[in-house]
């Protein structure tokens, strides 16, 4: 899978824990499609998965949401900082193909235990 450095152009709280990462690379993403994000001089050192939210030539966003260690220091990119992008996993779906108001839901599986 290839990599880049992609340049850092935003990353803006959206709500608590949830932010709105957009950076410049010259891959051409799909909303579906994911990357391996790793930061060159974090102290996480196991790149974290993020999904394509929005792609514009020469531009990819991804929405995340802190849980953890790896997700927090994802917080501390400011604009200009490099990230390195690893892949451009899975086909993804072209999103200008739907029409009107559409929204994807998705997220990990809770199981509980009911008595």
């Amino acid at each position: 899978m290839p990599c880049e450095n992609a340049v850092v152009l935003e990353n803006i709280r959206l709500a608590d824990r949830v932010y709105r990462l957009t950076v410049a690379c010259h891959h051409e993403s799909l909303p579906g499609q994911f990357y391996m994000l790793r930061q060159p001089d974090a102290p996480v050192l196991l790149p974290r998965p993020l999904s394509v939210c929005d792609a514009r030539p020469g531009q990819t966003v991804f929405v995340y949401q802190v849980v953890g260690k790896g997700t927090q220091a994802l917080t501390g990119l400011a604009p200009g900082m490099e990230i390195s992008l690893t892949g451009r996993w899975e086909t993804g779906f072209p999103s200008r193909s739907f029409r009107g108001r559409s929204f994807l839901l998705a997220g990990a599986s809770v199981s509980r235990r009911c008595s």
